[in-house]
């Protein structure tokens, strides 16, 4: 009862300053008296622009409720598809050169990127609607479970417009103001983001090579083994051959989410007819570090693998041909 009550006043809340141009309001001024001080932006200026906020109360919801809280059985099937996989292949066939170099610099497996920017953005298809500015201010000052985290995204949002000389007025993403075709959040794009097609500018929309060199300088950066693995599948036949099958199955009887193996972690997902169990590494939790969900890290690497799978059978069918 007490979270009801309170969902509905934080999404209520921005009705009490509706007559308040968003600029003005208290909490909004105490931010852009922040960023003069801080970062000696013109305090006219940056009100001005935060009175062209326009409140999204869609992106609360969104935020409240993440696709990503769906069930394992329910969450996977949209992503791995025919569709995406085929997708993925087109790209992986188009940017191997990048793929390639992205791979020998920085050690990340090309499957790995493609199946990131195939469930960030479907290739480019769908970098997001909102504009950034609204669904970040919206986030910050509008609700209060994520407001830290927010406010700092809309400072970092501020910084890299004037970093990169972007209009912060019309630049849009999605409803958590990621931008690009790997739907970086405005801190992961000033601190991870790289020319890595090498012509003088960051292009995370349209420049595909800047995004693969990205997404792979962000995984490096966040502790990726290089030839390590991800995840493994528990099966009665990786029982029998695993090291510390015993220890696997004692957990197996009562194991939670989380249950430290000798050599990973144990994770169970929920399917239609009980769970699935896998073992998960250090790299997994370096996905993790894109996306906070266990369903997101592991539909990523899924995803790679039926990529990769396609990838290989075409690569030997050519060879016999």
């Amino acid at each position: 009862m007490k979270r009801i009550i309170f969902l509905t006043l934080f999404f209520i809340l921005p009705c009490f300053a509706a007559n308040t141009p968003f600029g003005l309001r208290k909490d909004v001024h105490a931010f852009v008296v922040s960023m003069h001080q801080q970062h000696q932006f013109d305090t006219r200026k940056l009100t001005a622009l935060m009175n062209d906020v326009h409140p999204l109360p869609v992106v609360m919801q969104q935020t409240a409720h993440p696709y990503e809280e769906q069930p394992w059985f329910k969450y996977y099937p949209t992503f791995i598809t025919p569709d995406r996989i085929q997708k993925g292949i087109i790209f992986w066939k188009k940017n191997n050169d990048a793929l390639t170099r992205a791979e020998k610099i920085y050690g990340v497996p090309p499957a790995i990127i493609v199946a990131l920017i195939g469930i960030e953005s479907t290739y480019g298809e769908n970098t997001g609607t909102y504009r950034v500015l609204d669904s970040v201010s919206t986030l910050a000052f509008n609700y209060p479970p994520r407001a830290k985290f927010f406010k700092n995204q809309l400072e970092e949002f501020l910084l890299l417009c004037r970093e990169k000389h972007l209009d912060p007025k019309t630049l849009k993403g999605s409803y958590a103001g990621a931008i690009g075709q790997p739907q970086f959040i405005p801190s992961s794009f000033r601190h991870y983001a790289i020319d890595f097609s090498n012509n003088g500018t960051i292009d995370l929309s349209y420049n595909t090579t800047d995004v693969i060199g990205s997404i792979a300088n962000y995984l490096y950066l966040n502790g990726w083994h290089r030839h390590e693995r991800i995840a493994t599948k528990i099966t009665e036949h990786t029982k029998s051959i695993a090291s510390d099958s015993t220890m696997i199955n004692s957990m197996l009887k009562g194991a939670s989410t989380h249950l430290n193996l000798r050599q990973g972690t144990l994770l169970k997902l929920k399917t239609k007819n009980g769970y699935e169990h896998w073992i998960i590494y250090p790299n997994f939790f370096v996905i993790l570090t894109y996306n906070h969900s266990v369903n997101y890290a592991m539909v990523a690497y899924e995803l790679s693998q039926a990529i990769e799978h396609v990838m290989s059978r075409s690569a030997s069918d050519g060879k016999t041909s």
